[in-house]
């Protein structure tokens, strides 16, 4: 029965071994096997708009990742899905990869990760830096026809620039506003001081006072134009004592920066406004 029992175990034994061995050389004579022994090497430097006070762009920031993929079809044109990856992360301005390649020409593509940075504005803008979002356009860059031993350079921009959906950059803006305030004089003149102005776009207001002269200073939206309003009193008849509360509007340019010197504006002979 031993004797029996024993080769029983070594007839199952060598069956499956059979069927092992079976198996692996399916799998290494299978259409689906992909070739990763060539390779080509490929050296991405990364640009982004980070200091518009400089000429050229600036680097992307270290440490922003890229993942470099080679489909398996550009490795064996029977693999129908699948891909060879590596991430990498961005070294004074750049990443160097190695991927697998064939002799008849490899697409490696690049997926460049979105990062947030303050990009320094201009000269005569209100603010010295604003956080924006940074994206490559379609957020993948290709390099095609790569050959094994081969080394090449490629290069990719953040073209594309974003504020954050909760941010508005202004202006600060310096406004002389002129106004008739009487029925019978038909005199121009500056605001009273210490009359309230508000100023409003559809998405946006402020309350500012003027000054002595007439003036005041606002912090607007940049590149757009604002309504600029107020409620002053109005002699309405030749006695002056007699007057009525009138509202007068008008509408502030878009201005692109700040500016230093006053802005005139004018107000008219306003609309009744009790």
């Amino acid at each position: 029965m031993r004797n029996i029992t024993f080769l029983l175990y070594a007839f199952l034994a060598a069956f499956l071994f059979a069927g092992l061995t079976g198996c692996n050389d399916d799998v290494t004579t299978s259409a689906l096997t992909v070739d990763m022994m060539e390779e080509a090497t490929v050296t991405v430097y990364l640009y982004a708009e980070l200091d518009r006070t400089e000429l050229g762009l600036e680097y992307a920031p270290d440490g922003t990742r890229v993942l470099a993929s080679v489909e398996y079809s550009n490795l064996n044109p029977s693999a129908s899905s699948g891909s060879y990856m590596d991430t990498l992360e961005v070294q004074g301005g750049m990443i160097e990869v190695t991927m697998p390649v064939t002799s008849s020409g490899t697409t490696v593509t690049f997926f460049p990760q979105e990062f947030v940075a303050a990009q320094v504005q201009p000269y005569g803008s209100n603010v010295e830096e604003i956080s924006k979002i940074f994206r490559v356009p379609g957020h993948e860059s290709s390099i095609g026809n790569l050959r094994p031993g081969q080394s090449r350079i490629h290069e990719i921009t953040y073209a594309e620039v974003e504020d954050f959906d909760n941010y508005t950059e202004k202006v600060e803006m310096r406004f002389e506003g002129f106004a008739n305030f009487s029925a019978v004089d038909p005199e121009t003149v500056n605001l009273p001081s210490n009359t309230d102005i508000h100023l409003h776009t559809d998405h946006w207001t402020t309350t500012v006072r003027t000054n002595s002269d007439g003036i005041f200073t606002a912090n607007i939206p940049r590149g757009e134009s604002v309504t600029v309003e107020f409620v002053a009193r109005k002699i309405v008849q030749e006695d002056p004592t007699v007057r009525q509360w009138f509202k007068y509007e008008t509408t502030a340019p878009a201005f692109q920066s700040s500016q230093p010197s006053v802005q005139p504006l004018h107000f008219g002979e306003g609309i009744l406004w009790e």
